[in-house]
Order: structure tokens, then sequence, then C-alpha cells
């Protein structure tokens, strides 16, 4: 289609293309084109700081559990820790003691009978 500005009509002469408005719509367009890639920036943006978001919280949750699972072993070996001890002082208790060993032989049975008697 021919681009023409001038139209005649009657013999008056109009001017039927504007150049100030099509400049305007132009930057208009322009302007807008430019707002449509920073909002599709802004959105790629988003959308990565959520998947960054959503990591931590994971990353979180894995560290919650793990500190959660050192707990129950750091208690658990204290529990073990504890009854060691115990069985070690009763150990150390009985090879303190000094017992007095009495045997007696019956010679009708033929038997020998051995008697640990502890001392005081």
């Amino acid at each position: 289609m021919a681009d023409f500005s001038k139209i005649n009509v009657n013999g008056v002469s109009y001017n039927v293309k504007d150049a100030e408005a099509r400049e305007t719509a132009n930057t208009a367009k322009t302007t807008a084109t430019a707002a449509q890639s920073t909002a599709t920036a802004a959105q790629t943006t988003a959308n990565t700081a959520k998947t960054t978001a959503d990591a931590a919280k994971t990353a979180a949750g894995t560290a919650q559990t793990t500190a959660d699972a050192a707990k129950t072993a750091a208690s658990t070996a204290q529990s073990t820790a504890t009854a060691a001890q115990s069985t070690a002082n009763t150990a150390n208790t009985t090879a303190n003691k000094v017992y007095d060993i009495g045997a007696e032989y019956a010679s009708s049975t033929e038997t020998i009978t051995f008697t640990f008697v502890e001392e005081s």
C-alpha cells in the first residue's frame, strides 16, 4: 500500500499523516517493549530466587534432621558411658575385696568343698 500524507478533496488539501502522532506512538511502543523485557527479566530473577529459597529450606530441614540425629547419638553415648562407669566401679569394688578361702575334704564322698568368705 502506498504511503501518502496529503489528500485533496474538492480542491481542499488535507494532511492525513501526523508525523508527531506517529513518533509518539513509536516511542510508546519502544517503551512498552522495554517494559516487557524488564518484566520478563524480573520474573526470571523471581523464579531463581524461589528455587534458591526452596533449596535453602530443604537444606535447613536436612540440617535439622542431622542435628536431631546427632543429639540422639550423643544422648545414647552418654547413657553408654554412664553404664560403663557403673560396671567399672562394680568391677573395681569386687577386685578390691579380700576373701578367706576354705577347703574341706570329705573322704566318705571323696569330694572337696571350697568356701569363699569375704573378709570385713
